[in-house]
């Protein structure tokens, strides 16, 4: 494992408990598709320890990933944590793999909640100025936006 800095080293440490977050949110999508768990998993594993010399066989791997959207925040999440081990795969520094991470993981979040008041409505689609006013009224954004700047530099 290289050397590196203290804000490195946090910047890592910090986008690893996002990833793992987004694990175990994504849990029951990675559990119906077994092929695509053990390669982020590998993936997850081989961003943790550095270990550079499996980036691009797990990179491609990742790449591979095909599974239709089938409308749930799960899969969502699954999408956002493969787009963020990709880019610690593909050589993005700690810093940046962070800040495009806490990015992505609270947009996926604000359309989890969206999804939740669209079927608390009754409706299939809530407009984006409803869905920017009721966000806040619900446990799963708060959290995310208390995880956010827990992590954030």
């Amino acid at each position: 494992m290289a050397s590196m800095d203290r804000v490195e080293r946090d910047s890592w440490a910090n986008f690893g408990s996002l990833c793992a977050r987004l694990f175990v949110l994504a849990g029951p999508m990675l559990e119906r598709a077994p092929t695509i768990q053990r390669d982020v998993e590998d993936a997850l594993l081989a961003m943790l320890s550095r270990q550079s010399e499996l980036y691009d066989p797990l990179a491609r791997r990742l790449e591979a990933f095909e599974i239709e959207d089938d409308g749930t925040p799960e899969w969502g999440y699954t999408v956002d944590l493969i787009d963020n081990l990709l880019h610690a795969l593909e050589g993005l520094d700690g810093a940046s793999c962070l800040a495009s991470g806490l990015r992505s993981y609270l947009d996926t979040t604000f359309n989890e909640v969206a999804l939740r008041l669209a079927e608390a409505a009754g409706n299939e689609v809530v407009s984006q100025a409803e869905a920017e006013r009721l966000v806040s009224t619900y446990p799963s954004w708060r959290r995310a936006n208390e995880l956010a700047r827990a992590l954030s530099p």
